[in-house]
């Protein structure tokens, strides 16, 4: 298929290149007898603070390679870390908001002792603070669909009092919205219109008032959108059809019309959707070799059973197949 806009989900391919290098490095060498350890202090952290970490058993002055697997072994390299003569370190690891929490992993691989070491820890996020006197509602008229239009109201703020408000995500990742300023009766109103990179689940709107401190929080469920439904007429196959992260698999496409533009998507497991890019057929057929890298910008992807979706700008026709994407060697 001959691309005409690649608005591809592997924009960082570079970054895990570069980091495929090392899983094979350490997947050839990690037989060999290692007396190297991690170990987060605290046994966990909170989102948006800091873990302290210890490396013991390294070769002296020796860079450690360093990087975190998700709950959902998705990957995410962290910065180098030097250890002193004798083989050691201690250093505060950045936790992001935006990680999930749930059970985290992280590795380090001794560029020079070629020792490998794997440390757990459990990720949390911090409690609000709710203050008594505000309320927050949420409505939707059209379904909890993606695409729906949910609307929040809020009372019992300060009047005129500016307001920051956030998003949890169901695996506990943060989503930073917007601003508001409450009126002269102390309410407030947002809409938020979930669009294909939401996934299903149970998310939280948070409302912090900034004057007052008074923070309000209300539960809303989105659901799946219809972007999985198929006419007869195309059909779309992979192969293979279980394959693990850092893998490549074969899409192939047919029955769409000549020298249309088709447009390629990712539904991954939780029901979010991806763009990929789109394409132009030759002869209504399309073949394409796409690589399933484990460390690509927002931490890669997940394991589980994923979908493509092709559409046909011109005929109108979308296929859809499925695939099982496996875990890779984040932790080994």
């Amino acid at each position: 298929m001959k691309r005409t806009n690649r608005r591809t989900l592997f924009a960082g391919l570079l970054t895990g290149v570069l980091l495929v290098g090392l899983f094979v490095l350490v997947s050839l060498t990690s037989r060999a007898s290692s007396s190297a350890s991690l170990k987060v202090v605290a046994g966990g952290g909170y989102q948006n603070e800091e873990i302290e970490v210890r490396f013991t058993g390294f070769d002296a002055d020796e860079t450690l390679s360093l990087w975190q697997t998700y709950p959902d072994y998705k990957v995410l390299p962290h910065a180098n870390v030097s250890v002193n003569d004798q083989g050691e370190a201690i250093v505060k690891v950045p936790m992001d908001s935006t990680m999930p929490v749930g059970r985290h992993a992280l590795s380090a691989y001794g560029t020079s002792s070629e020792r490998l070491a794997i440390g757990e820890f459990d990720l949390y996020a911090p409690e609000p603070e709710l203050a008594t006197g505000v309320e927050v509602y949420v409505s939707s008229d059209q379904g909890n669909a993606q695409g729906s239009v949910f609307s929040f109201m809020g009372a019992g703020y300060n009047p005129s009092e500016p307001i920051s408000i956030w998003i949890t995500h169901p695996d506990g990742s943060v989503e930073g919205l917007k601003s508001v300023v409450a009126g002269d009766d102390t309410t407030f109103t947002f809409e938020f219109i979930p669009n294909g990179t939401h996934g299903e689940g149970t998310y939280y709107l948070t409302a912090f008032g900034r004057a007052s401190n008074k923070t309000g929080v209300v539960a809303f469920t989105i659901e799946r959108g219809d972007f999985l439904a198929a006419e007869a007429g195309a059909v779309l196959e992979v192969s293979p059809n279980r394959v693990e992260q850092l893998g490549y698999i074969t899409l192939t496409g047919s029955g769409f019309e000549a020298g249309e533009i088709i447009g390629l998507w990712l539904t991954l497991p939780n029901g979010s959707v991806v763009s990929l890019y789109e394409g132009v057929t030759l002869n209504g057929s399309f073949r394409e070799e796409i690589y399933l890298p484990a460390v690509i910008p927002e931490g890669g992807l997940p394991t589980g059973s994923h979908q493509f979706s092709a559409y046909g700008q011109a005929s109108q026709r979308r296929a859809v197949t499925s695939f099982e994407l496996l875990p890779g060697n984040g932790l080994k």
